[in-house]
């Protein structure tokens, strides 16, 4: 669980500078649906994917820029929660990691900054 708080950290400050490409919040699915430990990693990948998106749309420049932003106070609370669920299910650290590395791995970036944070997220043994 150690590890998966880690990345949710990394995703959280790798994208502190980034600025919102867009609210689509009805298209939400909440954290408080998932039932398994692998809903919780779709969830969690449908996070990252957003990340990745808005982060692309701001561009490196704002990735870098590294202070607090719109991107960062709206997608924290969501990664908190997720792990949040995780704890409540007893989803082991052992058991997100398979999941959360075969999700790392269908996410899609379409330049530079998504690759970035891919591949930060292979880094931490998420991804092959």
């Amino acid at each position: 669980m150690r590890k998966f708080m880690m990345m949710l950290l990394i995703l959280s400050l790798a994208l502190a500078g980034c600025g919102s490409g867009g609210d689509d919040e009805e298209d939400e699915v909440s954290i408080e649906d998932a039932e398994t430990c692998e809903e919780v990693a779709d969830y969690f990948a449908g996070v990252a994917q957003n990340f990745i998106d808005d982060a692309e749309d701001a561009g490196m420049t704002a990735l870098m820029a590294g202070t607090e932003s719109e991107v960062f106070q709206r997608y924290q609370p969501q990664l908190e929660l997720t792990q949040q669920r995780a704890q409540e299910l007893g989803c082991s650290e052992e058991e997100m990691r398979p999941l959360l590395s075969e999700r790392v791995d269908e996410l899609e970036t379409d330049g530079p900054v998504g690759e970035f944070i891919v591949q930060l997220l292979r880094d931490e043994g998420f991804g092959q």
